[in-house]
């Protein structure tokens, strides 16, 4: 706390006398702020002045007693105060004082104090806005007080593919319930809400406070918001768009400026769980696609040169499409579904309901057990909130839990089963895998089994360590290895005819046999789904499968890379070529310089590192061409992409080497090659 004296009042005036305050405790004083009022003798009259502040962004803590008439010096002590700290920012200057944080005294300032004044960006309000970190938590603590007293937890939404799909391509302008508007000009966007769209967020409005979260750029967003949310009552300005995301690759990274004291109540919906680091309070929904042939226009990897360039292309073709006829383009419009049958919000509604009131069952049994009434004008302790990315999967391994899952021809040979996808998707859903086909032996095994799944439930205990949630857990490995059968009960298959199948079809006690859509929709709608409905067939076709297109991607990747090992030693052989033919040279000509020697080891260097990037760039452009051209491509391959589907829609693809690649080499090459797309 430092105190102020009168030390700048005038010396040429023998006696000067106080009159009044001008200003009050707690309040702001800027630089030429008045303080007080004095009086002073000049030529026989009395007058008065008014003495202003010297200092900037001060406060007034605490008046001194000084009285009217009271004689004044220099060294008159006024009152106490303290300095701003600089809260709020916004473009370098103090919204609070109005001080200039660009200068050099206040930038070696905020340096030294760094560590004590870390800043968040309310990226919800205005991105060039930082506050303090303990005014962030003051915001964030009465936030999340509103949110338990009206009973609600925080749902962070993306748009492309969840709610909406939207396409920039040329379509029919009678199409039922679908948006046009042009955000650039000559450049029109067409959205189609999900069936469903408003009367979900209707619905959740009451559950949840809503957020958007997109790749699209804030025009794009802003413009989407107002057409679902007309009259603003779902997400006011909670609206992130691209400009305001901090990571281009990323959404996860704005959590801690969004929620600085922790996302312990944030529930996420999004078709791509890459983008959230899959984060377990991430449900991931089923994608929604009405425009044929279009992906997400917004997709943060196509946020790269190759992309641009592609648009610069685009809009210097602008003029040639304005000169074509009308039915030319009519003929170019692109297909849309018949009939948009789309009803899976119905199911992450009922999702988000379960997530919501589970949460506030395990809140007021935490209230009870602590012996706290459940009183809405009490302090609420964050110690008895539950945690949403502990409540979701707990609720999420109750969907599969008296099943015990094998596949067939899913996952090629040469894989790890635990590290792939449909495993990791299975025992996420409570499921156990077996490697292998296991038959039931006798009946009693099938009726202990009936026995003990009618009376699974799940018990919450606060100091339980490995609890799935906190304040809730699922039973253990042990307990749940006693609970579950050893024997199989789903066989998970790609294809009709596999000794897997042929096994389980004549199994004495029937075994579900079903196509990889059955587990792939359990994991979208949290629920299981009748087999009936997936039983495998002659005619299924696993092609169309996503586990069947992530392989397909990853051996094209792993192609790739023996392709590419072997250029790295073929230019190895260059590089020891080079070596022995600069040592001869070195041999036979020892009167050069050493000017001369390092002229010419660069330009053997130089040789070197042109002939090796030339073959590596060579070799990425003609990957990345490939994945940009994959429809031209399928049609020109004929027999041979025939041949190569059915080798890998037996479980395991036709290479030899496959299985002695390196790993680690596979992941820089798939890393390098999406970074050079990047």
């Amino acid at each position: 706390m430092n105190t102020l004296k009168a030390d700048n009042l005038p010396s040429n005036y023998e006696q000067i006398k106080f009159k009044e305050w001008n200003t009050r405790e707690n309040s702001l004083l800027s630089k030429g702020s008045a303080i007080f009022t004095y009086e002073f003798d000049c030529d026989g009259k009395t007058k008065c002045e008014k003495y202003k502040s010297t200092l900037n962004g001060i406060t007034v803590k605490q008046r001194l007693k000084i009285i009217q008439g009271q004689v004044i010096t220099k060294e008159t002590e006024l009152f106490t105060y303290e300095t701003c700290s600089h809260p709020v920012k916004s473009n370098d200057m103090c919204a609070i004082c109005g001080e200039d944080l660009r200068t050099k005294d206040m930038i070696k300032q905020r340096v030294n104090n760094s560590h004590n004044n870390e800043s968040f960006q309310m990226i919800s309000i205005d991105p060039s806005l930082k506050v303090s970190k303990d005014m962030a938590h003051d915001i964030a603590k009465k936030d999340l007080i509103n949110l338990v007293k009206s009973r609600k937890l925080v749902l962070l939404a993306d748009l492309d593919h969840t709610l909406i799909h939207t396409t920039n391509e040329n379509v029919s302008p009678d199409l039922k319930d679908v948006f046009h508007y042009e955000l650039q000009r000559n450049y029109w966007y067409h959205t189609k809400f999900r069936p469903g769209c408003k009367q979900f967020l209707e619905s959740m409005s009451k559950l949840y406070e809503l957020h958007i979260v997109t790749f699209g750029e804030r025009n794009y967003a802003h413009k989407i918001a107002s057409l679902m949310d007309p009259e603003r009552k779902f997400f006011h300005d909670r609206i992130l768009s691209r400009n305001e995301i901090f990571n281009r690759i990323s959404k996860s990274d704005n959590l801690r400026s969004l929620f600085p004291r922790g996302d312990l109540m944030v529930c996420i919906i999004d078709d791509r769980e890459d983008v959230w680091n899959y984060a377990r309070n991430l449900i991931c929904v089923q994608p929604y696609v009405y425009f044929k042939n279009t992906g997400d226009i917004n997709d943060p990897s196509l946020f790269n040169s190759t992309t641009k360039k592609r648009k610069l292309n685009e809009n210097l073709q602008v003029d040639k499409k304005d000169e074509e006829s009308q039915e030319e383009k009519d003929d170019k419009k692109i297909d849309v579904e018949n009939e948009d049958t789309d009803d899976y919000l119905i199911y992450l509604e009922n999702i988000l309901r379960r997530i919501h009131d589970e949460y506030y069952k395990i809140y007021e049994s935490r209230l009870k057990k602590h012996e706290k009434p459940i009183n809405e004008d009490l302090e609420i302790d964050e110690s008895d909130l539950p945690d949403v990315k502990k409540v979701s999967p707990l609720i999420k391994a109750k969907v599969l839990e008296n099943c015990v899952i094998t596949f067939s021809g899913v996952v090629p040979t040469g894989y790890d089963l635990r590290k792939q996808r449909c495993y990791l998707m299975a025992t996420s859903l409570g499921a156990r895998v077996n490697e292998n086909l296991v038959l039931a032996d006798e009946e009693s095994d099938m009726e202990n089994f009936e026995k003990k799944t009618s009376d699974l439930e799940y018990n919450y205990d606060d100091n339980d360590s490995s609890s799935s949630c906190s304040g809730g857990t699922r039973s253990d490995e042990s307990s749940n290895s006693q609970t579950l059968p050893k024997f199989t009960t789903h066989l998970v298959a790609a294809k009709f005819g596999t000794s897997k199948v042929h096994d389980a079809l004549k199994s004495k006690f029937p075994i579900k046999v079903v196509t990889p859509e059955w587990l792939i929709d359990c994991n979208y709608r949290w629920e299981k789904c009748d087999e009936e409905a997936y039983k495998l067939t002659k005619e299924y076709d696993y092609k169309n499968c996503l586990f069947h297109h992530e392989y397909n991607m990853h051996q094209k990747y792993s192609v790739n890379s023996k392709n590419l090992k072997m250029v790295s030693e073929k230019s190895t052989k260059v590089e020891t070529s080079n070596f022995e033919t600069k040592s001869k040279r070195l041999k036979s000509d020892e009167k050069k310089t050493e000017v001369e020697e390092e002229e010419e080891n660069e330009k053997i260097e130089l040789g070197t590192k042109e002939l090796i990037n030339e073959e590596m760039f060579d070799l990425m452009d003609k990957e990345v061409n490939e994945e940009l051209s994959d429809s031209d491509t399928d049609k020109v391959s004929g027999e041979a992409t025939s041949e190569s589907e059915a080798s890998e829609s037996s479980g395991s693809f036709d290479s030899d080497e496959d299985d002695s690649l390196d790993d680690q080499f596979a992941a820089d090459l798939e890393r390098d090659l999406l970074n050079k797309n990047l």
